[in-house]
């Protein structure tokens, strides 16, 4: 009896003696100034997840909401065999990054900057104002400069006209390249706008 005991109390230790302290803190940035307050009071958790050996349980092991400016930090225990899985409400507006699930690191401190790009919209439409013929050609392409991301280019043939919806876009500041061929002479064209969170924007390009 002592010695079932005397093992069960060694293998209590050997289990606390595996987890070690570590700081997590989470700071949510918008892409444009910096800011997390749209984050703010967004509830967040901690799931463990034991490995399979020990039957793949899953436990929420820490609950938390973040401040006035998107910003949590504290001390949380960690077995190193174990994986930590960090997840984030996401409020609404918010058309591009954010946290949904981020494993965090078992044997070290975490430092979880997440970025973020409240909502806008834009209205695009296009027309080939002095059509030529059916040869004409335009290529285009939309780039967010902001999220340093390229957009697909599209290309259009003849004499083109098109007026679209309102559709979400990430706010932030925006770049149209596009090159126009009629009578197998190219040009080249470019411009930069910016769109605020919250705003609406119809932008005509005319070619």
């Amino acid at each position: 009896m002592k010695l079932k005991t005397l093992s069960v109390c060694l293998v209590l230790i050997v289990t606390v003696s595996c987890k070690k302290k570590h700081n997590v803190i989470i700071q949510a940035e918008d892409y444009i100034n910096g800011d997390g307050s749209a984050y703010a009071g967004m509830a967040f958790s901690i799931a463990q997840s034991r490995p399979a050996w020990n039957q793949d349980k899953v436990t929420n092991v820490y609950q938390g909401v973040l401040d006035e400016n998107g910003h949590a930090a504290f001390d949380l225990k960690m077995h190193k065999d174990w994986s930590y899985i960090l997840s984030i409400n996401q409020p609404d507006g918010i058309c591009h990054g954010g946290v949904t699930f981020h494993y965090l690191e078992n044997e070290d401190n975490n430092l979880v900057n997440f970025n973020y790009a409240k909502c806008s919209y834009l209205k695009f439409s296009i027309e080939n104002t002095s059509c030529i013929d059916t040869e004409d050609k335009i290529v285009y392409r939309r780039d967010w400069l902001t999220g340093n991301e390229i957009g697909p280019s599209v290309t259009q043939m003849g004499c083109f006209q098109f007026e679209g919806d309102y559709f979400e876009i990430p706010a932030g500041q925006y770049s149209y390249d596009w090159e126009v061929t009629k009578n197998s002479v190219t040009n080249y064209f470019d411009t930069t706008f910016t769109v605020g969170a919250g705003d609406s924007l119809t932008y005509l390009l005319e070619y």
